[in-house]
């Protein structure tokens, strides 16, 4: 289960006669997720006739309720959506944040389509984020979350509503749904070739009367023997009508406000519903459905879901009658086939996880394995306008001044067309992150980077800086610096977590002139990456190569996983040249000593760093480092094992030089030498068991050579893995 403390969540949301119950419900579905995440929630509701209030508080959620205005002169001059709200949404910003009364909740969730950005700017001040529950594209927002779970064929209707920089969640895949939709979806699969049982649904509050309707299409005799499942919310102002029809059928069954729909909904096998929110309910557990638009916005998505033969829509209100209804199921009885093939296609497009996956944005924020990195493009510049002029931005930067879209549009086509910026863009599944700047000043590189407002508050600045300075150092090869304000403590904080150093002179201590020399594919680039990060921001002159021709001439040249021989003329640019071995030297020189010493059986190996000679492996030991192992570690936590004692054997050179020189031994012993490895090492003998060549297994690499067998003249591939 997610858990994150102290999270305070505020949901600005009615239900009414009017408006129905779906906007309360769906809130209430996130609002609970939320809160089983250790949230805070409190609802902020209007007390309209047919309002929810009670419900809300059965739940055990706090209410603030707002007066209803209906009755008042506030009314006169209302019109449209507004007619739903009571009052201007001016008076409802003004009535919301008193009701906030001091409160800075860490989200603000409005699922109104009276209120759009005029009020969201107004709340801003007042809450660390919005987020916006929409179903009409029909009026701009000023949110870091847009949330709209309906399906449509057009997934650019936002476009124009909504700063680049919002985080918009769009589909049925993120459709507000209770987890016992998830749940019961996994062991339930409608697989009946016969029409037996019938749910009706039309809503909370059913103002139409549509479930009166559905009835009275029961009593024809083709379908007076189909059970019925008849459900109705509290504020169903037909309930008396209803329980009376109800009563007339003996195979009908009323339910008011139930908690158990999704097992309802599992024991028909088609239904009778609304538009709304239910519909992916319906969808999620697979069942076929006969669908009236009960309300505008319901119709354009609803629409597209028939025409993909998703379910059967008949039209508004104002378009059906019992005939109407009762043709639809009718015909639905002679194709049995369609409505399990419709089944199948509907838990297809909905996995009912929605709601988890929001309540986990919300909460914990993007997984740091989603990230990605890319280069900015000119379809970017909008979105870094947004980022750049964020107050927090600016406050943050030498220039505080808000920067104009002329200025913005022609800095940032220069930046794209200078070589020596490297502009980057961090992603998640979601979205846009951040941004990293990588900016040339001579033989260094300067950083600048911002993350969006929305996902300041899960602490991915290392995370988003770390991977944009790995994208960074695959593609250059200059010292970096950042220059950070002493009044911007947390990108401080950042750059020293990730291992820069603060330099207060340009020497800051001696420094050095370092080239690293490596296979261009070794395993161990990563991890050099990281230790030419270290010594780039403790003010050392960094250089990396692939080849050794390129070495340049300075101080040291590290020779880490390098397989090529290095010449004398190459070895003489630098004062010093350092290997470092995986073996206790001059025991086990030559290639791959980490995997010969595993298979041999050895529960330790020692690391030594020495400088490079004529004679491969033989040069004056320097250091040495011992690493034990369990027993049951594979290549990759050996290999990683092994890497981490290497980079501190680098470090500790050059923060000890030139005294470490001092400490130089020559190599005593007998001297052996392993072999180059090939893949015919990594063959098994199917005639011993797995323990007798479990440490062949450990060392082999599944991807470069992979452990096989030969068997009655066939050969058998094996990749081994743990179990997580």
């Amino acid at each position: 289960m997610i858990r994150k403390q102290n999270l305070v969540v505020i949901f600005r949301t009615d239900a009414s006669r009017q408006i129905g119950s779906g906007h309360v419900m769906r809130c209430l579905t996130l609002a609970e997720a939320l809160r089983d995440a250790g949230g805070t929630i409190v609802f902020i509701t209007r007390n309209h006739l047919g309002n929810l209030n009670d419900y809300i508080k059965s739940k055990g959620f706090n209410v603030h309720s707002l007066p209803d205005r209906n009755e008042s002169n506030m009314q006169q001059g209302l019109s449209g959506y507004e007619k739903w709200l009571g009052v201007k949404q001016d008076h409802d910003a003004k009535d919301t944040i008193q009701a906030l009364s001091g409160i800075h909740p860490d989200w603000l969730i409005v699922d109104h389509y009276a209120l759009d950005n005029n009020w969201e700017e107004e709340l801003r001040p007042y809450t660390k984020n919005i987020m916006a529950i929409d179903d009409l594209a029909n009026r701009c927002h000023d949110c870091d979350v847009l949330l709209d779970q309906n399906f449509f064929h057009d997934q650019d209707r936002y476009n124009q509503l909504l700063s680049p920089a919002t985080i918009k969640l769009l589909g049925p895949q993120y459709a507000l749904l209770h987890n016992d939709f998830a749940e019961i979806r996994k062991s339930f699969r409608h697989n009946s070739n016969e029409i037996n049982r019938v749910f009706i649904f039309f809503g909370g509050t059913d103002p139409d009367n549509l479930t009166t309707m559905a009835l009275k299409a029961m009593t024809h005799p083709n379908l007076q023997n189909m059970s019925l499942n008849v459900v109705i919310g509290l504020a169903n102002p037909h309930q008396q009508i209803v329980k009376e029809q109800v009563q007339e059928n003996p195979n009908a069954k009323l339910h008011i406000q139930v908690e158990n729909i999704a097992e309802l909904m599992v024991k028909a096998d088609i239904s009778f519903g609304a538009g709304g929110t239910t519909t992916w309910e319906r969808m999620a557990v697979g069942l076929p459905s006969i669908v009236v638009t009960t309300a505008e916005n319901q119709v354009a998505f609803i629409k597209d879901l028939d025409q993909a033969d998703y379910l059967k829509w008949l039209g508004n209100t104002d378009q059906v009658n019992v005939q109407s209804l009762q043709r639809a199921l009718l015909d639905a009885i002679q194709k049995p086939h369609l409505l399990l093939e419709q089944s199948k296609k509907n838990q297809e497009l909905i996995d009912g996880l929605g709601n988890q996956l929001i309540a986990k944005l919300l909460t914990v924020g993007p997984e740091i394995e989603t990230l990605t990195v890319r280069r900015a493009d000119s379809s970017d510049c909008l979105l870094y306008w947004h980022w750049v002029n964020d107050p927090v931005v600016r406050e943050s930067a030498f220039n505080q001044e808000h920067i104009k879209w002329e200025d913005h549009q022609s800095w940032f086509d220069q930046l794209l067309n200078n070589s020596d910026t490297i502009l980057l863009l961090i992603e998640c599944d979601f979205g846009p992150i951040g941004q990293v700047r990588f900016n040339r000043s001579g033989s260094h590189h300067t950083i600048d980077y911002s993350i969006g407002r929305q996902f300041r508050r899960f602490g991915l600045n290392k995370a988003v800086l770390s991977k944009a300075i790995d994208y960074f150092r695959r593609e250059q090869l200059f010292i970096l610096i950042s220059y950070v304000k002493k009044t911007n403590p947390t990108s401080r904080k950042v750059f020293e977590q990730l291992g820069f150093h603060e330099i207060l002179s340009p020497s800051g201590g001696e420094v050095f002139s370092i080239t690293i020399l490596s296979d261009r594919t070794t395993w161990m680039n990563p991890w050099i990456s990281k230790l030419l990060a270290d010594w780039a921001m403790a003010g050392h002159r960094i250089s990396w190569v692939h080849e050794p021709s390129k070495v340049s001439g300075g101080d040291f040249c590290f020779m880490l996983s390098c397989g090529d021989i290095v010449s004398s003329d190459i070895l003489n640019r630098n004062k010093n040249n350092l290997v470092v071995h995986g073996s206790a030297l001059p025991k086990g020189k030559g290639w791959s000593p980490l995997s010969w010493q595993i298979i041999e059986g050895a529960e330790s190996i020692v690391i030594t760093l020495f400088e490079a000679a004529d004679n491969v492996d033989s040069g004056m030991i320097y250091l040495q480092k011992k690493i034990k192992f369990q027993g049951h570690e594979l290549v990759d936590e050996l290999r990683q094992q092994q890497a981490e004692a290497t980079m501190r054997l680098c470090k500790q050179f050059v923060e000890q030089y030139p005294s470490i020189l001092d400490q130089s031994r020559k190599q005593n012993g007998e001297s052996t030498f392993y072999s180059k490895r090939t893949p015919s090492d990594s063959k098994l003998d199917p005639n011993k068991t797995i323990a007798e060549q479990f440490n062949l297994l450990r060392i082999v690499d599944n991807k470069s050579y992979p452990a096989y067998f030969d068997l009655n003249g066939t050969r058998y591939i094996l990749k081994v893995e743990k179990e997580t």
